[in-house]
C-alpha cells in the first residue's frame, strides 16, 4: 500500500558572506529494506557523533585540561571516528551489493526513483581510518612516554595537541556536518575548506511530510557528494561533504551547505528510503515542494520504485517566531594569524528585526557576546579580532525563538 508523502524545500541565498571491505561481508540475500533503512539510523548516529567529538577536540584548550581529561578525550574522540568508519562501510556495502537508486522520468515533473542507495566513496573511510589509526599510534605512545617520566604533563599536553592539529589537518578534505531535531546546526573547523556550496550560500531546505492524515514520526537523512577541487596544484584533491539530520514529519531540514547537484537519501518512518540523485537547489527566494508517493517499510522489495513530483512556489517572509533556522558563515573561513573575522548570521527564512545572540569563546582565552537585531535581509554581522596561530575560537549563534548554529574556525 502506498501514502502520498509531501516535501517543501525553502532556499535562500544570503548576499554575505582502512578499506571498506568489512570481515563479515553482508549477504545481501538476507538483508532486506528494512535493514537498509535501520542502516541510514545508524549511519546518522554514527556520524553525528564523529561531528561533536571532533569539535570537540578542535575547542579544547590543552594547557587548561588536566592528562586524564585529555586521554579521556582522545579515547572518545578516536572510538567516535571508529563507529563512524564501521556505519559507513556497513551503508556502503548495501549500496555496492543493491540495485543502484535510479530515477525515470514519468509525466510533467514526476519521476519513478528505485529503492537503493547512492554510490559512496571506497576511499574516504579509507583516509578516515589511516590518519587515525596515526592519531592512535602516536597518543599511545604519548601516553607511555609520560607515565614512564620521559614527559612531563607540559610535554605531554604540547605533544598531543600537535597530534591532534595533525589528525584534523589530514581530514580538512572531508566536511561533515549534523543537524538535530530542534534545529541546532554543527560544523567542524576542519569541515570548512571542504564544503563545496560557494561563499556567501546561506540556504534552507523544510520538508513538510503528511502521509494521510497522519502526523508525528521521525525522518533521518544524510547527503553524500565529491568533487576534485580543480583548484589544487596540478593532481587536484578529492574532496567529501558528507551530512546528517534528524526531525520530525513536519519538522525541517536545512540544506545550506549542500552543494549543487548532490545526492539526498531520506528515510521516513515507516517508509521505504526515497533517494533523491543529482539534487538541484531552486533559485533564491524560492520554495521547492517534493511530493512521493511513498512505499510501506513492511512491503517495500529491493527495486521497488516510488514517485517523485517537483513544483516550485515563491517564498514568504515570516515573523521572529516562525524563525525555522538560524544559519552563519565565518568571512574568512581559514584566518590567517593576526587576521579579524566577521560572521554574519541568517534567518531563515528572512524575519527583519529579531534578536540574534553572538557569543564567541578562544581557546587563547578571548570571550565576548553581543545581541543584535535582524535587517530586511534577516541578516546581522558580528566581528572577532584575529588570534595567535593555532587559536580556536567556537562562536555560538541562537537566534530570539531558540534556533542555534555553531560556527568554529582556527587561525
Amino acid at each position: 500500500m502506498k501514502k502520498i508523502i509531501k516535501f517543501l524545500i525553502l532556499i535562500l541565498i544570503s548576499t554575505s558572506f582502512n578499506s571498506c571491505e568489512n570481515d563479515d561481508e553482508i549477504n545481501i540475500e538476507n538483508q532486506s529494506v528494512k535493514n537498509y533503512s535501520s542502516s541510514i539510523s545508524d549511519f546518522n548516529a554514527a556520524l553525528t557523533n564523529y561531528v561533536v567529538m571532533t569539535q570537540k577536540c578542535e575547542a579544547s584548550n590543552f594547557n587548561k585540561m588536566s592528562v586524564n581529561e585529555i586521554e579521556n578525550l582522545m579515547h572518545d574522540y578516536i572510538t567516535a571516528v571508529e563507529v563512524f568508519i564501521d556505519a559507513y562501510n556497513y551503508t556502503y556495502e548495501f549500496n555496492q551489493n543493491t540495485a543502484k537508486a535510479t530515477q525515470n522520468k514519468l509525466s510533467g515533473n514526476c519521476f519513478a526513483t528505485v529503492s537503493g542507495g547512492v554510490p559512496l566513496s571506497p576511499v574516504l573511510p579509507y583516509q578516515l581510518g589511516n590518519t587515525i589509526k596515526d592519531a592512535n599510534d602516536k597518543t599511545a605512545k604519548n601516553e607511555e612516554d609520560h607515565d614512564s617520566g620521559k614527559k612531563n604533563d607540559y610535554q605531554y599536553k604540547d605533544d598531543q595537541h600537535s597530534i591532534v592539529d595533525e589528525c584534523l589537518t589530514d581530514l580538512k578534505n572531508i566536511g561533515a556536518a549534523s543537524v538535530s531535531a530542534t534545529g541546532a546546526v554543527l560544523i567542524t573547523a576542519s569541515a570548512l575548506a571542504a564544503m563545496a556550496s560557494p561563499p556567501g550560500w546561506i540556504a534552507t531546505a523544510t520538508i513538510l511530510i503528511t502521509v494521510g492524515a497522519t502526523t508525528g514520526g521521525s525522518v533521518l537523512w544524510y547527503m553524500y557528494s565529491d568533487t576534485e577541487d580543480s583548484g589544487e596544484k596540478k593532481g587536484g584533491k578529492q574532496k567529501y561533504t558528507i551530512l546528517t539530520g534528524k526531525t520530525t514529519v513536519g519538522g525541517s531540514i536545512p540544506i545550506h551547505l549542500f552543494p549543487d547537484n548532490s545526492n539526498v537519501v531520506i528515510a521516513i518512518e515507516g517508509y521505504a528510503p526515497v533517494t533523491l540523485k543529482n539534487f538541484k537547489l531552486p533559485k533564491t527566494g524560492i520554495n521547492k515542494i517534493i511530493e512521493v508517493e511513498g512505499v510501506k517499510l513492511k512491503d517495500a522489495e529491493w527495486g521497488g520504485t516510488s514517485v517523485v513530483c517537483l513544483s516550485e512556489e515563491k517564498m514568504t517572509t515570516l515573523s521572529c517566531t516562525d524563525v525555522q533556522f538560524v544559519n552563519a558563515s565565518a568571512y574568512p573561513a581559514n584566518p590567517a594569524p593576526g587576521q579579524g573575522v566577521t560572521v554574519t548570521a541568517s534567518l531563515i527564512p528572512i524575519a527583519a528585526n529579531c534578536d540574534i545572540k553572538f557569543s564567541i569563546t578562544g581557546t587563547d582565552g578571548y570571550s565576548k557576546s553581543t545581541t543584535t537585531a535582524s535587517n530586511n535581509s534577516g541578516q546581522a554581522t558580528f566581528y572577532i579580532p584575529g588570534g595567535e596561530k593555532n587559536t580556536v575560537d567556537v562562536v555560538n549563534i541562537t537566534s530570539s525563538n531558540g534556533k542555534t548554529y555553531t560556527v568554529t574556525y582556527v587561525f
